[in-house]
């Protein structure tokens, strides 16, 4: 009886031990795993503002976390501003993107400019009159009856009715006018390129002496040297010290 006894206490002592062991291994052993979470990239509207960024990005309709190429016609996942910095860098970005650049948008073909308005016809008119007859030597006399004529021979134009153009308009339009678009023009022209003067003294009508002042130079659109009429100086004679002023 001893024995059995002593056995059964040796037996509950070794459960106690090792209860006591599996709890304090439970205690002091590793905490379990737990699953990281990433963090995910939404699309920013600020891109859209980027110069490198918002010709070729756009932002999904349905998920916020997509970004839209344009360009590639594909969709990019949590991605940020330095990684699509580097998508635009592939070889297939960079190829499609040449590609569209030389394509024509077919929206161009059904888009219309806003025609211009009769103010702005009129004055377009009034201005190819007026160098029509500079460029034929046409005194600016013979505008008050020109217009006139162009009326009556143009009953349906608004055009030809609303033309106000008289000698003295006709000069002003002249001189202050086209005379100074284009003497500013051949001015810049001259201010970058080489160039040569030409000059030419002569007595008009009046007995006043003038020096007409030619400017020739090579004109890149035209290809060819062109002498180019820049503007007409009035001098005056000072007798006693034998110089020309202006």
């Amino acid at each position: 009886m001893s024995d059995a006894s002593n056995n059964s206490d040796s037996d509950e002592q070794k459960d106690r031990v090792n209860k006591r062991s599996s709890t304090s291994g439970s205690a002091t052993g590793p905490p379990n795993k737990t699953s990281k979470s990433w963090y995910q990239q939404p699309f920013n509207n600020n891109w859209l503002q980027e110069p490198e960024l918002k010709d070729w990005i756009e932002a999904d309709s349905k998920d916020k976390y997509i970004v839209r190429c344009k360009v590639c016609d594909c969709s990019l996942s949590n991605i940020n501003k330095s990684s699509l910095l580097t998508y635009k860098m592939t070889q297939k970005h960079v190829k499609n993107f040449e590609l569209k650049q030389q394509m024509t948008n077919i929206k161009t073909f059904f888009t219309t400019t806003k025609p211009p308005s009769l103010r702005e016809q009129v004055a377009k008119a009034e201005l190819l009159l007026v160098a029509f007859m500079a460029e034929h030597n046409i005194p600016f006399s013979q505008a008050d009856h020109l217009v006139e004529v162009m009326k009556k021979m143009f009953p349906d134009s608004n055009v030809a009715k609303y033309i106000q153009m008289k000698r003295t308009k006709s000069s002003y339009v002249m001189q202050d006018g086209i005379a100074r678009e284009e003497k500013e023009d051949i001015t810049k022209i001259c201010q970058n390129n080489k160039f040569s003067l030409i000059i030419d003294e002569s007595t008009d009508i009046s007995i006043t002496q003038i020096l007409a002042v030619v400017v020739r130079y090579y004109d890149e659109k035209k290809c060819q040297v062109v002498d180019v009429f820049l503007i007409v100086l009035r001098l005056k004679i000072q007798l006693q010290k034998d110089c020309i002023i202006r």
